[in-house]
């Protein structure tokens, strides 16, 4: 029999210990050999095995249970003396675990042999980086042969290049045990060249956490470089016809412009001319003078014109002649609106509405001028005779920072259409119908509110009106104290 000591050791061997006689009926049953069998030791004994027996020999086989599974059980057999004769001590292991560790394992070495990237292990030796696995892909990328990849250093794969940037946060990457991902241009054993994405991973020891080895992952990526640089290439001559179309229009639209514009003024400066050369010995003082202010009035028109063109022609230089000076924005914004109100008292109403007492800011005085005479003209240009232009002047807070300019009008409105290109130089409203215009006072507008820091934004329904807000920086203004 065994001893009470002995029996203790058997139990608490992890591995199954069963004991059987030359009939091949169990004998004894340790505590992990019925885990195994899932079945109480006293139940086990006197049974029948059922499983080979080979003395001397390491076997695995399926292990059945009662409840229906199977486990994988590594069986070692051995020949020993027992109480009455000889007997058989099968060693039972349960390697489950270990066995499916090794199908994934097997599986993992598939999928990498099977990747269509190449996958290459370096080891660590001092500060040199030998590939010591590459699979098949790598070979089939690089043209290198498995043998010729191994032992070699991982950077010959991309030291056809060594000053550039992405290479050495590669070679980096190796010395600081970091991962690192670059794109990279390569060159194959034949000599041909490819652009690859190299992705580094650092594997450390799990207890001392001493650099082991690398992993390395690298995508041809030569045809998706290409088509991307295809994209840019299309991109860029999509932009150029864009511009020159652009520029066709525009060119299109100035000649229309000028053609219209200028033909009125020239008919009346020619009839004027004419009217004075045949009948001025006839004519009385005043209509030779009247014909006289005729013809000037036509050449400021004129002259008015061609400066408004020069204004958007020179277009960003206005912000290098940008001349700012610190004024009082009430009184200048007042001065303008009042001299619209004594030109248009007869058709329109123009009032001027400000809730601040003090308003001072940095302005170019004529380039506003320009800008807000620009504003209001469209205002009243575009609004019923008798209708209301209002112009309101105020800032962002009580402290603020920023003067808020509204020019409101309730005439014909905008477009939704003509929305997107509302400021673009000799572009008109697709409504204005007889209405003249060089399509010039807008694009002049925000030129100079861009001068001062500042921007412009529009609010418009059709047949409701129009509003125009201009945002500008304002000089800090500290109470008294």
């Amino acid at each position: 029999m065994l001893t009470e000591t002995l029996l203790t050791i058997i139990n608490r061997n992890a591995d199954g210990i069963v004991v059987i006689d030359e009939d091949g009926v169990i004998r004894f049953v340790n505590l992990a050999a019925a885990a195994l069998f899932d079945k109480p030791p006293m139940a086990l004994v006197g049974e029948f095995v059922a499983f080979p027996l080979g003395t001397g020999e390491t076997v695995e086989i399926d292990l059945p249970r009662p409840d229906g599974n199977t486990i994988a059980v590594e069986i070692r057999v051995v020949e020993i003396d027992w109480i009455d004769g000889r007997a058989y001590l099968a060693s039972l292991r349960d390697i489950t675990e270990r066995r499916q560790a090794q199908a994934d394992i097997a599986l993992r070495n598939r999928l990498i042999e099977a990747s269509g990237s190449g996958i290459f292990i370096t080891g660590v030796r001092g500060e040199a980086r030998p590939i010591i696995y590459a699979n098949p892909a790598m070979a089939t990328i690089t043209a290198y042969t498995e043998a010729e990849l191994l032992a070699q250093d991982c950077r010959f794969l991309w030291h056809c290049n060594p000053d550039d940037a992405q290479n050495q946060a590669l070679d980096q990457a190796l010395i600081d045990g970091a991962p690192c991902t670059a794109v990279i241009e390569c060159e194959r054993a034949d000599g041909a060249m490819y652009w690859a994405e190299v992705r580094l991973t650092p594997i450390r020891d799990a207890g001392s956490r001493q650099l082991t080895h690398f992993i390395g992952v690298l995508h041809d990526i030569t045809d998706r470089m290409y088509l991307e640089a295809e994209r840019i290439e299309r991109e860029r001559i999509s932009v150029a016809l864009e511009k020159e179309r652009e520029l066709r229009v525009l060119k299109d639209r100035f000649l229309t412009m000028m053609s219209h514009e200028l033909r009125t003024p020239l008919s009346l400066i020619r009839l004027a001319h004419d009217m004075l050369r045949q009948y001025g010995d006839k004519a009385t003082e005043e209509e030779r003078l009247q014909y006289l202010d005729s013809i000037r009035t036509q050449t400021e028109h004129l002259t008015d014109i061609l400066s408004d063109v020069m204004t958007v022609s020179r277009g960003d230089s206005a912000e290098a002649e940008f001349m700012p000076e610190i004024i009082d924005l009430i009184t200048y914004c007042r001065d303008i609106v009042e001299q619209f109100q004594i030109n248009y008292f007869k058709t329109h109403k123009v009032e001027f509405e400000c809730d601040r007492a003090v308003m001072r800011a940095p302005i170019d005085r004529k380039l506003l001028r320009q800008a807000l005479t620009n504003l209001l003209s469209n205002a009243i240009k575009y609004s019923p005779e008798g209708s209301t232009v209002r112009f309101t002047l105020t800032s962002n807070g009580h402290n603020g920072n920023q003067a808020i300019i509204t020019i409101q009008d309730r005439g014909i409105g905008i477009t939704e259409e003509d929305m997107a290109r509302l400021f673009e130089p000799f572009h008109r409203g697709r409504n204005v119908e007889t209405v003249p215009g060089t399509g010039l006072g807008l694009a002049i507008a925000r030129q100079a509110v861009r001068a001062h820091s500042g921007t412009i934004a529009v609010d418009s329904a059709i047949g409701q009106g129009t509003t125009f807000t201009l945002t500008l920086p304002m000089v800090e203004v500290r109470a008294r104290g």
